[in-house]
């Protein structure tokens, strides 16, 4: 015999829809009920099973299935009000955050926020709890929050109370970085003059700032001349044909719609004749001499000259340690090259006012003492030593320093990427480092003591315990020497510019 089996309703399963049976056998056919039932309103629910003798009729039969749904009782709580700004300008992005919402049978939910504009975040992912909105006119908008269950998405809760922000209609704002820029050129060469000064445009005030740039001279080079919002503007000079003498012109940033268009950058070139150039003139400031140290030690100065430094050297006087290959021509031990920090001497900025670059006349190199000979344990001198770009070496100065890491009790390192004047970028930088500590302590494997700063400010703990040969090889005995290493994953497009 040849049979089947059919029903119509979609929440219900057959296991079996058709066969064959000889005289005197038997199947069977399971009936049950599927994940389409749970979208069916609470209410009963029947279905007919038909059972049919596809050889000749005889036996065909029927059975009912019944279904009761119960509706599910789940609420969802009212979300906290949003969290954000309470005024800003047209155009620009914000962000507001909400949360507080739970389900009742303990469901993840999801949030929506209302901008009050007619338009919406949409359902945000789970545990997503903010959204960014930028608004195109001016007003006042309610800012709220609902949240629904994410299994049964249609318990929804109440709105939350709303975040009134106020939105004006601001005008662009030219921001430069330096309104004033200094040069210097040495006539009789094509190639000694002063590099390109960088300044950062940006908008200070709503809206887009759109710009362009002139200059008022043939000998001014700018690069790129036009843009839109921040931007750096590389500023240079071309002193070919130039004869020696002072030159003076202007840079002018025009943007339409700016309240403040125009702004101007004022540059002084000086081109001297063969022989009226000079050496490099500055100062080796810290550490005092004859200072008692330990661990990290900031070493600074500052340095100017009539066209550029190119570098500041920090040396040593040899140790008895020393292998002979590491003593230069000059008869010292090379440790490093200073960064020149923008903005860390105003003071001789302002007495200096005509010096090429004189806004980063500020030098610092930060010197571990326990790289040193014998670990940093002994009495040290350090020299400073400027270059600059037409060949000039002057010795700054000396200081004489006693280091004492043996009796030291606290924790020493340093950072090893980015690399002291070093470059980072991107949104997942990884920021290395290292630290130890004079026994019997330890530092935490888990790095909970350690914390990363950026700009004076504290943004997070690094994964620390990582093993690196040349720490473990050069500062054995210590309880965290085979995972001295830490790292941080920094996002650098977070941060002003």
């Amino acid at each position: 015999m040849n049979w089947t089996v059919s029903n119509s309703a979609v929440w219900v399963s057959l296991s079996k829809t058709s066969g064959t049976l000889s005289r005197g056998a038997s199947d069977t056919v399971t009936v049950s009920i599927n994940s389409n039932a749970n979208s069916l309103p609470a209410g009963n629910y029947s279905d007919t099973v038909y059972f049919t003798n596809m050889t000749n009729g005889v036996g065909n039969t029927t059975r009912t299935v019944s279904l009761n749904v119960t509706a599910i009782t789940e609420t969802i709580s009212t979300p906290n009000t949003p969290s954000g700004v309470t005024s800003g300008s047209v155009n620009t992005t914000y962000t507001f955050t909400t949360g507080g919402s739970v389900s009742s049978l303990g469901h993840s939910v999801q949030y929506l926020f209302d901008w009050g504009d007619g338009t919406d975040s949409g359902w945000l992912p789970v545990d997503t709890t903010s959204a960014q909105k930028s608004w195109g006119a001016p007003g006042t908008y309610n800012v709220r929050a609902q949240a629904r269950c994410a299994v049964h998405t249609s318990v929804i809760s109440s709105w939350s109370n709303p975040l009134a922000v106020n939105i004006s209609s601001l005008p662009p704002v030219i921001s430069l970085s330096r309104t004033r820029l200094n040069f210097g050129a040495f006539s009789a060469s094509e190639y000694k003059f002063t590099s390109s000064q960088a300044v950062i445009i940006s908008n200070a005030g709503g809206g887009t700032l759109n710009w362009v740039i002139s200059a008022d001279a043939a000998w001014i080079t700018v690069n790129p001349s036009s843009g839109a919002g921040t931007a750096v503007i590389e500023i240079g000079v071309n002193h070919s044909g130039l004869s020696p003498g002072t030159y003076t012109g202007t840079i002018t940033v025009t943007a339409t719609g700016a309240s403040n268009s125009p702004q101007v950058i004022n540059l002084t070139l000086n081109v001297y004749d063969s022989g009226a150039v000079s050496d490099p003139f500055g100062y080796f400031d810290t550490p005092a001499d004859r200072a008692n140290v330990f661990g990290s030690v900031p070493v600074t100065g500052w340095v100017l000259d009539d066209i550029e430094v190119t570098k500041a050297e920090i040396k040593r006087a040899p140790h008895e340690l020393d292998n002979p290959v590491v003593i230069g021509p000059d008869g010292l031990v090379y440790i490093g090259d200073a960064v020149f920090v923008e903005g860390a001497r105003p003071d001789v900025e302002q007495v200096r006012p005509s010096s090429p670059l004189n806004y980063r006349a500020g030098w610092g190199y930060m010197l571990l003492t326990n790289f040193l000979p014998n670990q940093g344990n002994g009495t040290y001198t350090l020299y400073a030593i400027a270059h600059d770009k037409d060949g000039h070496r002057v010795v700054l100065g000396s200081k004489t320093i006693i280091s004492d890491n043996a009796h030291s009790v606290l924790p020493f390192g340093t950072i090893d990427t980015p690399a002291q004047g070093g470059m980072a970028s991107g949104s997942t930088y990884i920021n290395f480092g290292w630290a130890l500590t004079p026994q019997p302590n330890k530092i935490p494997e888990d790095g909970s003591t350690i914390l990363v700063w950026v700009d004076g400010l504290p943004v997070g703990r690094p994964v620390y315990n990582q093993y690196r040969a040349d720490i473990a090889t050069l500062f054995p005995g210590y309880a965290n020497s085979n995972g001295a290493v830490g790292y941080y994953s920094l996002n650098t497009t977070a941060y002003a510019n």
